[in-house]
């Protein structure tokens, strides 16, 4: 799955590249939402209690996202544990929590 090389019409991945798009008549007020946050700094808390913090980028019918620009945290006690990991691909099914980190004012 590449970012930017996909159409929401066709096969149900949304990248923020392609969110000028047309929603298709299968995505409702959920996915719309979604499609808001892209190019948004996400907070993603998965399964095995990783944290990511990166740009959300793209999402697919499976609930999976790519975050861009992101870092890994193994522990959110521990600021020490954070890594630049660049782009990576969360499983929907791996997601506990997603959240719309505040900008610096």
């Amino acid at each position: 799955m590449a970012t930017g090389a996909t159409n929401a019409g066709n096969d149900g991945i949304h990248s923020s590249e392609t969110s000028a798009l047309h929603l298709s008549k299968e995505d409702g007020p959920a996915s719309a939402k979604i499609r808001s946050l892209l190019g948004k700094r996400l907070r993603v808390v998965i399964s095995d209690k990783r944290i990511f913090v990166g740009t959300f980028d793209c999402f697919d019918q499976n609930k999976n996202i790519i975050l861009t620009y992101a870092q890994e945290w193994t522990s959110i006690d521990n600021p020490d544990s954070a890594k630049s990991v660049g782009q990576v691909l969360v499983p929907g099914e791996h997601i506990v929590s997603c959240d719309v980190e505040k900008a610096d004012t």
